[in-house]
């Protein structure tokens, strides 16, 4: 739940909320360089900016790159273990990488709204037919009792997770570079990759119901799901059903599944999840790279979504032949070292999206009311006691609800700055607003 199911959806409302703030309420380029506007205003035409922006396209890719090596890798042993024939080797995973690098350049050419929200769905559907099947056909009464100990043994817990040093000794330190270190590098890889993915389907929502449901509800599920099939490994381990792990474990999904009923269909099913699940994160991170390629285009154009996609594929593959038999730990070296810069990144967006919000025209608004109201109530009571009701009349001097804030400021009166660009790529008019 630490490393899997709870910090991560964090790392990506971050990210995704600063985008969808700065794009749909700023009226700014949906950028990682948008982002920085309230330090360095323009920043997208600025050598920094366009640093930025490359290195959040190098994060995206070789972040998902690594995902889709290791889901090449599961796909090889699942294969291996369905069909009953040995396909280890280099040749059928380029064959296998080659192949679905097509389907998700397809996926990725048809849109958010056809190709990626079909595969999307179908992917939901199995995830949930298989966390049922495994509720129902596993160990029900355990795994039900083992749900809420979970939760609540993870807050409990939470504070000695966070104490846990490499410092401390060998175990910590393997520990923490296996899971912890290395996890949250990896959550931080994707962070612009799912965050823009998720701004981009969240226009019109408030930001409460964005962090609601984006660090709740995925939350929630990922709770449900590593608590059936953890729970169901963990089972399967106390009665000696032989589930063992081999090499880096691509393995143990399929050899649970086998210890349950049906496992000849089930494997298939698993297996076939996770086909879809490298496409919709291909798809999805291809649309993305080809979006903040080409300045925040809301639909990137189609050559520039299949070149990103191809050197996806390629990286991917590139990098699981590189590594041979250390393969895994090699994608994951990358990962961790593009991530780590782009964690300072990271830093500096809650820093520029405090800025915005705290200047943000509701937000006057809001310190206006407070003051008038106290104000207000200052008066009433000198002038008439506890018998008073508030009206609105023009103030002078330091009496007035605004009377130290600067209204003419271009940074209140000039809030809305930029242009979002529409599906075409050009962008829209620019209007500036004042905000009271």
């Amino acid at each position: 739940m630490l490393h899997q199911a709870s910090m991560s959806w964090g790392v990506y409302a971050l990210v995704g909320g600063a985008i969808a703030y700065a794009a749909y309420r700023r009226g700014r380029l949906p950028l990682i360089s948008s982002l920085f506007e309230p330090v360095f205003p323009g920043g997208n035409n600025r050598v920094l900016g366009k640093i930025i922006d490359i290195f959040a396209v190098l994060v995206t890719l070789f972040g998902t790159a690594t995902s889709l090596g290791i889901g090449a890798l599961q796909i090889q042993t699942g294969t291996s273990i369905v069909t009953g024939r040995d396909l280890s080797g280099d040749t059928f995973l380029i064959v296998a990488i080659t192949v679905l690098t097509i389907i998700f350049i397809i996926s990725a050419v048809t849109g958010v709204k056809k190709g990626i929200r079909m595969l999307s769905n179908a992917n939901m559907i199995l995830v949930i037919a298989l966390s049922v099947f495994a509720l129902v056909a596993g160990p029900t009464v355990f795994l039900l009792d083992l749900m809420p100990t979970t939760v609540l043994t993870f807050f409990a817990g939470l504070p000695d997770m966070f104490t846990v040093y490499p410092s401390e000794g060998a175990t910590e330190q393997k520990f923490l570079q296996t899971w912890t270190t290395m996890l949250w590098a990896w959550w931080i890889s994707w962070s612009p990759f799912v965050g823009m993915f998720i701004a981009k389907i969240s226009r019109g929502r408030t930001l409460r119901q964005f962090v609601t449901v984006v660090v709740l509800v995925p939350s929630g599920i990922s709770i449900v799901w590593y608590i059936i099939f953890g729970g169901s490994a963990i089972w399967q381990r106390m009665t000696g059903q032989g589930l063992e792990i081999i090499g880096s474990g691509e393995n143990v999904m399929f050899d649970l599944m086998a210890n349950l009923p049906f496992s000849g269909i089930t494997s298939i099913v698993v297996l076939i999840a996770i086909v879809i699940f490298f496409i919709t994160a291909a798809d999805s991170a291809t649309n993305v790279m080809g979006s903040m390629s080409q300045s925040g285009r809301t639909v990137p154009s189609k050559p520039v979504t299949i070149i990103w996609g191809a050197a996806l594929g390629l990286v991917a593959m590139s990098l699981l032949l590189a590594g041979g038999e250390n393969a895994l730990s090699g994608l994951q070296s990358i990962m961790v070292t593009t991530a780590l810069p782009f964690a300072i990144v990271l830093v500096g967006v809650m820093i520029c999206w405090a800025i915005d919000l705290k200047n943000d025209p509701l937000m006057i608004r809001r310190s206006y009311a407070q003051q008038a109201i106290r104000k207000g109530v200052v008066r009433g009571i000198d002038r008439h006691g506890d018998d008073f009701i508030f009206g609105v009349t023009q103030a002078s001097g330091v009496e007035g609800a605004g009377a130290e804030f600067e209204s003419d400021d271009p940074a209140y009166t000039e809030w809305f700055t930029g242009a979002l660009p529409e599906d075409d790529g050009e962008p829209e008019t620019v209007v500036k607003r004042k905000p009271l």
